[in-house]
């Protein structure tokens, strides 16, 4: 008789499948369920700072068009520069997947992360296509209802 293969392919992990209702969308995130566990249970609820990130001013400029400030009060844009897209890690590629998420690539998986891990969502812009497109070197990104 051999051993169990499910831990070597990483597929052992415990799979919690929840619904919330649409006035509890803090509980869409896996942050929002810890807070939510440890205020029902008592326990304590321990997460992890992220670190210190230093932001220099580059030379590309971002401009943010808000459409209804009322409506989007805070909308928060930055220019990240030389990225290369690639596959995601591994370890990053199988959580996506055992949330549902199908990997793409490091800069949309990283965004899918964040929005299944603190339910913030994110969205990345490709800013040479952005250019191209508006024939301009300046990068904008427009906010507005969609009609």
């Amino acid at each position: 008789m051999g051993s169990d293969v499910r831990p070597l392919l990483g597929l052992d992990d415990v799979i919690l499948d929840l619904t919330a209702t649409a006035n509890r969308a803090d509980a869409l995130s896996m942050v929002g369920v810890a807070r939510e566990v440890a205020a029902l249970t008592g326990g304590k609820l321990s997460i992890s700072e992220p670190g210190e990130v230093s932001i220099t001013k580059s030379a590309g400029s971002l401009t943010l068009k808000i459409a209804d400030t009322q409506a989007c009060p805070a909308y928060i844009g930055t220019v990240i520069e030389q990225v290369k897209i690639a596959p995601s890690p591994e370890w990053l590629q199988q959580r996506l997947r055992a949330a549902g998420v199908r990997p793409i690539s490091n800069v949309v998986d990283i965004t899918n992360y964040v929005l299944l891990e603190w339910g913030q969502p994110l969205q990345a812009f490709d800013g040479d296509r952005i250019k191209s497109v508006a024939s301009s070197q300046n990068l904008t990104i427009g906010v507005r209802f969609d009609q």
